[in-house]
Order: C-alpha cells, then structure tokens, then sequence
C-alpha cells in the first residue's frame, strides 16, 4: 500500500471531531484492505502506525531518539531555512509536522519537486518503506548515532511530498493526534469485517488477553470470527489487567450488594503479572512490559513454590527489611536498573504477595480460571502454592458490615499497608475482567472525613518556571485527570509542594523529551503555561480535599497538593479518571 493512502486517511480523520465520521472513515478503509490482497500483506504495520507506534504495547517501543528541537535544527539546515524563522513558525503553527509540511510545499511550488535542488525526486513510497526506514532509525545507536539517524530521515523527507512529510515528522514525535484509540479501531474493524458494531465485544476479549492490535487485525482478516475464538490466554503473553475503582468508605459495602465481599490488604508496592511455564518464568509490570530481568529472586521463587506445570498470576512485589517488615515503596523503586541487578537484588530484598491466579495447568489439566469466581480462584491459589518468607498468599478476610471494614483498615495500616482492596465474591459476576475498570473492585486508603480519601494519579501536562531558590527549575508541575468518555485529559490542579532538590533536578532530564510548542490536542487546560508536555508522565499527588473550582477545567481541583512520587509503572490510560473524582468529592 502507499504510504499517501494511509496519509489521505490521516488528513480526512483530523479534519473531524465527530467519532461517528471518524469510524466511518477508518471503517472504509479496513474495507478496502479487506477487498485488496496488496494493501493486506501490512496490515500489522498500517495498525500500529495508526497508533502512532511501531510496535504493540507488549513489545517494548524503541525510541527513535528524535527530540523536537534536534528536529527543528536539522529542518533548518536541510531545507535551508533559517533557524529563528522556523522557530517562529513553529511556536505560531504548535506543530513541527505542519512546518515542515508548509516549508516544503513552499519549496515545491518554486523549484517544481520538494528535493530538486539535492538532485532527488519524489518518489512513491509504500508503507512498508515508511515503516522499514522508521524501525531502522530506532534501532540506531552508539557513537555519532545521531548523523546517522538524519541520514536515514534525509532519504525518506527527498522521496516524500508535503503531507508525506508532515506526518512522518508527527510520527517520529510520537504526535499524530488522530484521536484514534483501540476502541476506535476496534469498532471500525468489526463494521468492516463483520458489519455489525456489536462484535466489537468479540474483539475486545481477545485484546484482552493477547493485547497486540495488530495482530488481531490480522487474525480477522485472514480467518475471521473463527480465528478471533481461537485467541486465548497464553503463558507468555502478557493479559491487560483488571482496574479498581475509588470510593468513600461509607459506599463500599452497598456498593457491593450490601452484602459481604472480601477485603485485602493494599500494599505499597510494584504489581506484577507472573506468568510460570515449567522452569521458565516472566514477569510483566502493570503496562504489560517484561521486567524480568528486575525480579530473579521472585523468578526462583516462583519455580520453588509454585506448584503448577504453567500458571499465570498476579501480585504485589514490595521490599522487606530484615525482620520481614514491609517497606515503602521508593525502597523497592531501586530495582528499576539496567546494571547490578544481583548487587541490588541483596541488597533490597522482596516478598512477592498473591492475590490472583488467571491460568492453570497440572497434570494435562488446563483451566483459563479468570471466568470463576474470585473465591474459588483463592482457593485455586492456596492449594498451588507454599508460603515462604519471599512468596505469600496477600491476607484477605470476609467483611460483613462497614464496621468490620473500619477495623480490617486499620489493621492493614498496622501492617505498613496502603490501605484496602475490596473485592466482589458474587458466585455469578465476581470473575476476573482483564482490561476493565469497574466496581468489581474497590480500593480503599482513608478514613478521613474531609479529607481527601485516596491519592489521584494524575498525568503532567505542563509545568511553570520556580522562582528563589526553584529558579532555572520547574517550580510547579501542572496536572489532569482521564475523561473516560471523551479520551481527554482535563487539568485538575497545579502542584508545587512536595518535591525534594533531586525531584526538582530529575524534572529538566525526565520532561527534555516530552516538552512541546503548544497544549496537546487531547489536553483541555484553559491556563497559560510557561511549558507544555506530551501527557505520558504518570505522578502520584495528596490533598486536603477536593474543592468547587472555577479554573479548573472539569470544575474541581485540590486543596493543598503534595507530589508523591512518579509511577513509573502506570500509564496515562491508568490514571484517576473524572468520573472517580467526581465520586471521591461527592464522597466527602
């Protein structure tokens, strides 16, 4: 397929709001994939680059290690432009994709080709020539990288006309803003090949459990509604988890039937998915990432004590001290390195705790357990595994009234613990709902009324210049919350207090590569920022309580934020949503 078709498709997506048009668009063109044997053979890559990305989420995403200004200098010079007036363009247009576009039109229109000037003519180019050049710029690295990887940008942009041009350039930033999620591309696909929207829940659950787009789309396309049944768990491959919701203590217990459900303690650690195949384990982190290499303790325990030819489960990872004592989780964040790792793995201990089981398999005997019930499935756990002072069964207890809960939370406080997870045990709907969100569970981390009851997770925005003793450093960063419905994120408060000097000093290296020119398309924020970020960066924020607030654009914010700490094993689809804090406040 050329690459100018899934271009045409870009341009008619952005130039609508309307979810509606853009389904329509994007289900045309499944269709003439589906009715053309040609544009088919790269279906994966046409899926991911729609994405933005040029692989699924599972496979870890190799940087193209192109910063926007690297980016606007290099423009500067291989479209003899002069550097202030690109940046001038830049700051007005909000966009580098769209100066580029602009600055080659304007060349094309005086020399006849974009790259006459350089001897070079355009050229058709196809999508697998798009994605091959791409992957081959990422996977440049080493001394004098950098030339090297223009190199290859300077072969694309002298084969590509203007609107190539823009969107190569949005790509390589991460920056298509298509408003295109998986959802989107999910419904689209079930209207092209099975014309009927509601098969959408049929490809979501096979998402859920091999969660590569790509891959699926092409499932469909080559086998049908056959082949999307025959997608299920695989010890290996990693399952979206499921997600809890947040209310006010008061609402737990009637929220869940009033009637009893189980209640666990909620630690202050790294959830893992640990998937078990004889002698062989894997380890995914909340993003689905392997991060095996952090966990060889947890590997051998796993291998040790687990009593199941392949099994997948999930739990906590936290440090311990020496007396098997609970430690925070900054203790545990050390783990998150490339080099000794053995060194670090004694010196920080950990214990993993178990809260579910997903797959079994003994004896010839496989069960995908994720559709029991959430009692049977602790049962499952307790029979597979032998307890030791590294692997734990995470301790859970039946409550029967919001007493019982009361005391059963501060308990878990006693126990260095965050809080409660609590859980429905309804034989008919307590399963486990790989990627859902919903009131299944419930998490719990404060009693305090007129306080705010739980910590948000919140996405960085942007941030303003400090002042003093801040001066040169961001001295406030600026924070929104998920609106579920719209895929928005929506400024709630800004956060000034909290940070350490090496949070302040960490800032300038961690936002370098996500600073913009202008507010992200799927930012709401109605303030002026000195600085703007891509929202990728997940942090963990307090407050006082949550208040009525006339600038913060989905009408409430936080009283006295305090920075916690970057969840570095969240992402931005993970955190609080609207809807949750709009119960967090009527909760009050």
């Amino acid at each position: 397929m050329d690459f100018s078709l899934l271009v045409a498709l870009f341009e008619k997506v952005s130039s609508t709001n309307k979810r509606l048009e853009i389904l329509d668009f994007l289900s045309e063109f499944f269709i003439k994939i589906k009715e053309n044997p040609e544009y088919s053979k790269n279906l994966e890559k046409i899926v991911y680059l729609m994405r933005g990305t040029l692989y699924p989420e599972i496979l870890e995403q190799p940087k193209l290690g192109l910063a926007e200004k690297s980016l606007i200098d290099f423009l500067s010079r291989y479209y003899s432009v002069d550097l202030n007036k690109l940046k001038t363009h830049v700051r007005k247009s909000g966009d580098l994709g769209v100066t580029a576009e602009s600055i080659a039109r304007k060349l094309k229109s005086k020399k006849g080709q974009i790259t006459s000037f350089i001897g070079i003519k355009e050229d058709t180019l196809s999508v697998s020539n798009i994605y091959q050049k791409l992957e081959e710029i990422a996977k440049i690295s080493g001394a004098k990288s950098l030339d090297k990887k223009f190199s290859k940008l300077k072969w694309l942009l002298a084969r590509s006309n203007p609107k190539m041009v823009k969107y190569i350039i949005k790509i390589i930033l991460s920056n298509l803003r298509l408003r295109v999620a998986d959802p989107t591309i999910m419904d689209s696909l079930a209207v092209a090949y099975f014309d009927n929207k509601a098969m959408r829940s049929e490809i979501e659950r096979a998402y859920n459990v091999h969660p590569d787009l790509g891959y699926i789309a092409r499932i469909i396309h080559e086998d049908g509604l056959k082949g999307l049944k025959e997608i299920n768990i695989q010890v290996g491959t990693p399952i979206r988890m499921m997600l809890a919701s947040r209310l006010n203590y008061t609402q737990i217990f009637p929220k869940l039937g009033g009637k009893n459900f189980v209640s666990e303690f909620k630690l202050d650690g790294e959830r893992l998915q640990i998937h078990k195949n004889g002698n062989k384990v894997k380890i995914f982190s909340r993003k689905l990432k392997d991060i095996s290499n952090q966990y060889p303790d947890v590997q051998k325990s796993v291998i040790d004590n687990i009593d199941a030819d392949k099994a997948i489960i999930e739990g906590e990872a936290v440090a311990i001290d020496e007396f098997d004592e609970m430690l925070p989780f900054q203790v545990l964040i050390t783990r998150k390195r490339k080099y000794d790792i053995e060194g670090t793995v004694k010196k920080v201990r950990v214990c993993v705790f178990i809260f579910d089981l997903l797959y079994l398999e003994r004896n010839d005997n496989k069960e995908e357990v994720m559709d029991y019930p959430l009692l049977k499935r602790r049962s499952l756990l307790k029979e597979i595994i032998k307890q030791t002072d590294t692997i734990r069964i995470v301790k859970g207890k039946i409550i029967n009234s919001t007493d019982e809960l009361v005391e059963f939370f501060k308990e878990s406080k006693l126990n260095r613990c965050e809080g409660l997870m609590n859980k429905s045990i309804d034989p008919d709907t307590s399963v486990y709902k790989a990627g859902n969100r919903g009131f299944l569970w419930i998490k719990l981390k404060s009693l305090e009324a007129g306080r705010l009851s739980d910590s948000i997770d919140a996405v960085v925005i942007g941030a303003n210049w400090g002042k003093g003793r801040r001066a040169n450093r961001f001295g406030a960063l600026i924070v929104a919350v998920l609106n579920a419905k719209t895929g928005k994120f929506e400024m709630i408060t800004r956060v000034a207090s909290g940070f350490s000097d090496d949070d302040l000093d960490g800032f300038t290296e961690t936002f370098k590569e996500l600073t913009v020119t202008k507010k992200a398309e799927n930012v709401i924020c109605g303030e002026k920022l000195d600085v703007w970020f891509k929202p990728a960066v997940v942090v963990e924020i307090v407050g006082d309580e949550l208040t009525v607030s006339s600038t913060a654009d989905l009408g409430y914010s936080v009283r006295f934020p305090v920075f916690q700490r970057i969840r570095d094993d969240k992402g931005r689809d993970d955190i609080t949503t609207v809807e949750e804090i709009k119960n967090l406040y009527e909760a009050q």
